[in-house]
């Protein structure tokens, strides 16, 4: 039973959709998926929330309830890989569960060595937040450099 995979006293929490401290939330439950797609930030979050007093060092276990378990049952039964839109080998495919327990068979995978190469992966997006910092106003982080696609990895790292 559910309450058995909870632990010896059944969930301790649940997730519920964010209540008045998030204000976008209670717009996005109403929207359609296709609505969803065309806002430029997320809007849904939820709370984890107590079911009873939660004992130091216990853990948390979270029953999702029957509907959710049914809908991952049916994902699970009836999930095939996306058919791969960009120069990523489908036969390569591995899941994440394969990723996390061979890392290095991953990593060598996704990683090009050359910093000047996209690497399109139909399921994988990585990306670079940038904070502006005292370095920024550096004279030499000014200089326009159109030749710096020339240059060595070992050239890019150091400069």
């Amino acid at each position: 039973t559910r309450t058995k995979e909870c632990g010896p006293k059944g969930p301790n929490a649940q997730i519920r959709w964010a209540s008045e401290w998030h204000t976008s939330t209670k717009a996005w439950l109403k929207m359609s998926l296709d609505d969803m797609a065309k806002e430029a930030t997320g809007g849904l979050a939820f709370d984890i929330v107590a079911l009873r007093d939660i004992e130091a060092g216990e853990e948390i276990f979270i029953d999702y309830g029957e509907d959710w378990e049914k809908a991952w049952q049916s994902h699970v039964d009836n999930w095939q890989p996306a058919e791969a839109k960009t120069s990523f080998n489908k036969d390569s495919w591995i899941s994440a569960k394969e990723a996390n327990d061979d890392k290095e068979t991953a990593l060598k995978q996704f990683t090009t060595n050359d910093l000047r190469r996209v690497f399109e992966h139909p399921y994988l997006f990585t990306g670079c937040h940038y904070s502006v910092s005292e370095q920024d106003e550096k004279e030499a982080y000014h200089k326009e450099d159109k030749e710096w696609r020339k240059l060595s990895d070992e050239l890019l790292i150091e400069t």
